[in-house]
């Protein structure tokens, strides 16, 4: 993200100063953090000292960051979503088998645990950014709440999840 950043306020200083009131009023759509948590749970390369919460402070201090860069270049409005159950992706899904570290739903725990973990991590710091900024507005949505809710027995629309293949006929 860092790259993406750098080429949009690069992007932003050529466009001029006329760039200013378009940005003020354009929504910036922010979905990060996937990636970084299957690197950072992989268990074939796994970090040499890990540290959940140093791991996630560090993310989340990444992510300030990054919003501070936009807001600089004249973002207002951001929407914000956390990852969903990371560890619930077909890739992830077979290292829990792999690992034996199959959570509830039949998937990766330690990735479903981080992903838990970061959504109140990345809601108090776009909290404290907001008053830190002014005009800043954002949204922030709880994907692995909102998966959760879907997967459990029950859940939304008839979705769920299980160890093992269903099938219907």
């Amino acid at each position: 993200m860092a790259d993406q950043v750098e080429k949009f306020t690069s992007a932003v200083e050529k466009m001029g100063k006329g760039s200013g009131d378009l940005l003020s009023r354009s929504l910036f759509f922010i979905s990060v953090g996937s990636n970084d948590l299957f690197e950072y749970t992989d268990p074939d390369s796994p970090p040499s000292n890990r540290n959940d919460t140093a791991f996630l402070e560090s993310l989340v201090a990444y992510y300030r960051g990054y919003l501070e860069d936009l807001h600089a270049a004249g973002a207002r409005k951001f929407s914000i979503i956390s990852p969903a159950l990371v560890g619930c992706c077909p890739s992830q899904r077979a290292i829990a088998k792999k690992h034996d570290d199959i959570d509830e739903f039949g998937c990766f725990g330690a990735a479903n645990n981080l992903s838990r973990q970061l959504y109140p991590m990345l809601a108090s710091m776009l909290q404290d950014l907001s008053r830190d900024r002014a005009g800043m507005n954002y949204s922030v949505c709880d994907s692995a709440t909102m998966a959760e809710m879907i997967f459990k027995p029950g859940g939304g629309a008839g979705f769920g999840m299980s160890a093992t293949p269903s099938h219907v006929t």
